[in-house]
């Protein structure tokens, strides 16, 4: 009966909304499976340079909207130091999930990066006075518990699935904790100002950050002549398209269909993940990741099933001086639940 219950619920969204659930899906599965080629494949590890790809394209794009509209330096001048921290998470959140393939593979990182949701629950409660029901910390509970055994799982595996799974796991839950926390301040920041402002603030900083990261760390590995081959820079320019549609779409998505179908259109990409972790790289996953996949599949359906979790209602808009208030409105958080946009 619930599972029907479900099933009608799903079906009075929009086709629409579903249709466009199941292509980011698809972008986070591509993400993942070009991080995994470039690896495992071509043992090219430039996380910072995959990123800064994407900053770099944002901010050609969404400046040149906002230069066009006649906001751009004021906005630079107004509100730099919301939008620099912001992008400075959003960075070393890519470039640790993007590094976590180098010594663990695609179908852990995928799972891992569920912990997003349990970490925005906690982050959200103390920063943005959201009410959660029973539930919602019942089903966390129970997501937890599913990427505990993914992590046992991992630890057990010998070292031929990568170079240090355990590692790898630990690199892709700090990189969803930062994810979480770009997603509670970008749904504070996102309630006051267009998409365009927000991605391409996040562009402009993003590429400044990543920039100077790249000369720091990696100007060696990208002037290395012989890493450029075909094949690597087909897979850089896919990661690169992946991550610029995907951050283009996700606010369209979660402000038109919401955070319920989002999400549960997301659980289709891990299910990608595990298809090309076979089909592609030939893995072979322990039984233990399909009982954690059952396990936090339920929980996030748990999560996502009924009414959302609410904000406090002392809400008070973003000033022209930048400062963001602790509080937040009455209206639902449909874009709580937001992976950052996140790469797996």
């Amino acid at each position: 009966p619930s599972f029907s219950l479900l099933l009608r619920g799903i079906r009075r969204e929009h086709l629409a909304g579903l249709a466009l659930g199941q292509v980011l899906s698809l972008l986070i599965g591509g993400t993942g499976v070009f991080s995994q080629l470039l690896s495992s494949n071509y043992n090219v590890n430039m996380p910072t340079f995959q990123s800064f790809l994407n900053y770099f394209v944002l901010c050609l794009v969404y400046s040149s909207l906002e230069i066009n509209r006649g906001k751009w330096w004021s906005t630079m001048k107004s509100k730099f130091y919301i939008y620099a921290p912001l992008a400075l998470i959003d960075v070393e959140a890519n470039y640790l999930v993007v590094k976590a393939y180098q010594y663990t593979t695609i179908t852990s990182v995928m799972l891992l990066d569920c912990f997003t949701i349990p970490c925005v629950v906690v982050l959200s409660v103390f920063f943005l006075r959201t009410k959660y029901a029973w539930r919602h910390f019942i089903a966390v509970f129970i997501c937890l518990s599913g990427l505990v055994i993914l992590v046992l799982s991992d630890y057990n595996q010998n070292s031929s699935i990568g170079a240090n799974p355990l590692l790898g796991d630990i690199l892709c839950l700090v990189g969803s904790l930062l994810y979480a926390t770009s997603n509670v301040a970008q749904e504070r920041v996102l309630k006051d100002v267009h998409k365009d402002e927000y991605l391409s603030m996040l562009g402009v900083f993003g590429t400044l950050i990543g920039g100077l990261q790249l000369i720091l760390f990696e100007r060696n590995e990208m002037l290395d002549v012989s890493v450029w081959s075909l094949p690597v820079i087909l897979c850089m320019i896919g990661f690169a398209t992946c991550m610029f549609t995907l951050y283009s779409l996700v606010p369209f998505m979660l402000s038109r269909y919401g955070a319920t179908l989002f999400n549960l259109s997301l659980l289709t990409s891990d299910i990608f993940g595990l298809v090309a972790a076979i089909l592609v790289f030939h893995h072979t996953p322990s039984w233990l990741y399909f009982l954690a996949y059952g396990i936090i599949g339920v929980g996030l359906v748990l999560y996502n099933y009924g009414m959302d979790a609410r904000p406090d209602s002392s809400y008070v808009p973003l000033g022209t001086d930048g400062a963001i208030p602790v509080a937040n409105d009455d209206s639902t958080l449909d874009r709580l639940e937001s992976p950052q946009i996140h790469t797996k």
